[in-house]
């Protein structure tokens, strides 16, 4: 290999479902902590019997999942766009040059 530039699309396309896979787990992990996290009945001792404690508590774990969510849909469409856009981009880019340089083009 040269000192160039060089790019595999199947490297590229792995690292993209490694994305996917990833937000994926991440999804299900949410789901697990927001079931766990939901339940504080007397996890808090006298704090659970306090109206404001509980909502502050509630609003504090709703934004935080939120933000989990973001971050899962961010993983995801940056796997997906590994995994199409770059991968097709690069494999289309080796093609146009290879036709040019062979004088198909």
């Amino acid at each position: 290999m040269t000192d160039g530039f060089y790019s595999d699309p199947a490297a590229i396309k792995r690292l993209g479902n490694s994305f996917a896979q990833k937000a994926d787990e991440l999804e299900s992990r949410i789901s697990t902590f927001l079931s766990r996290a939901d339940e504080i009945e007397d996890g808090f001792g006298v704090l659970t019997e306090s109206e404001e404690a509980l909502q502050a508590y509630r609003e504090t774990l709703n934004e935080m999942v939120e933000g989990l969510r973001l971050l899962r849909s961010h993983l995801s469409e940056v796997g997906s766009a590994l995994s199409t856009n770059t991968a097709n981009n690069y494999t289309a880019s080796e093609e146009s040059v290879t036709k040019l340089f062979r004088g198909d083009a």
